[in-house]
């Protein structure tokens, strides 16, 4: 997104999803009147089974938002950088593909 080749069609982009820190889904709870909370950080690491398999996660939904700021013209290039990227960096001995991936989880009385 900030190569030289792509960085001028995301000049404008806005990020798609929202991911606050935990200090900041304790500031968003206590702002909203709740009495008492527990905000914790849960570790949803995944292994895909093999590069098909993450290659379909990347392809719907991770990269469509970023696709869709492309012209037609270069989509595809894109799509496939990050694809090879991502097999690049996550690709394991055995044929599988590990992705670290965080949840928080917040549960809050009024």
């Amino acid at each position: 997104m900030e190569s030289e080749e792509y960085g001028q069609y995301f000049k404008e982009f806005e990020w798609p999803w929202y991911m606050p820190s935990r200090e900041d889904y304790a500031k968003i709870v206590a702002a909203s009147g709740f009495s008492s909370c527990n905000i914790s950080e849960v570790n949803r690491d995944r292994f895909f089974s093999d590069a098909d398999e993450m290659i379909r996660w990347i392809d719907q939904p991770s990269i469509v938002p970023f696709v869709r700021a492309l012209p037609e013209g270069v989509r595809e290039k894109f799509r496939d950088e990050v694809v090879r990227a991502m097999l690049d960096r996550t690709l394991q001995a055995d044929g599988t593909c590990f992705e670290t991936f965080r949840r928080i989880h917040v549960r809050a009385d009024k």
